[in-house]
């Protein structure tokens, strides 16, 4: 076999790589953060000012991962007040193992997260309220086992 020969079996494989490269990248599926990123991108000054505004409490909320749940705790000043607002466990593994539930404190400002329907894994726990119409945001790190 001459040196032709050798150049066009290189090229040829070399051009099948490249091919099965954009077959394979046109059938893999690319998620987005989130399906509505321009319009919570226009909202972010307002993310900043609620986390500022929960910055500026003396206490935090506290998320405590447990056996079969997740518990939430109000800080003490936020006692006295119904705080109205959402809980969205954000999962970067994937879209479908999110979940969002509305703020349902119990008389002890505390709420009782059942992780049951949830996957194992890592999430971000995101958690937005309004108290007397200042808005705050928080969120943490966990793990469900």
């Amino acid at each position: 076999m001459n040196w032709g020969w050798k150049i066009s079996i290189v090229y040829m494989a070399f051009a099948a790589m490249i091919i099965s490269f954009v077959v394979r990248a046109r059938h893999h599926k690319v998620e987005l953060v989130s399906a509505d990123y321009y319009a919570q991108e226009l909202k972010y000054e307002d993310r900043i000012q609620a986390t500022n505004n929960t910055n500026e409490l003396a206490q935090k909320p506290v998320v405590t991962t447990r056996a079969g749940g997740i518990q939430l705790i109000m800080p003490e000043l936020q006692r006295g007040k119904r705080p109205e607002g959402t809980i969205q466990f954000y999962c970067p593994a994937g879209s479908q193992n999110d979940m969002m539930i509305p703020l349902n404190l119990d008389e002890n400002y505390q709420q009782q997260i059942a992780t049951s329907n949830l996957a194992k894994g890592l999430y971000l726990f995101k958690l937005e309220w309004m108290t007397d119409g200042v808005p705050y945001y928080f969120e943490q790190q966990i793990t469900i086992p």
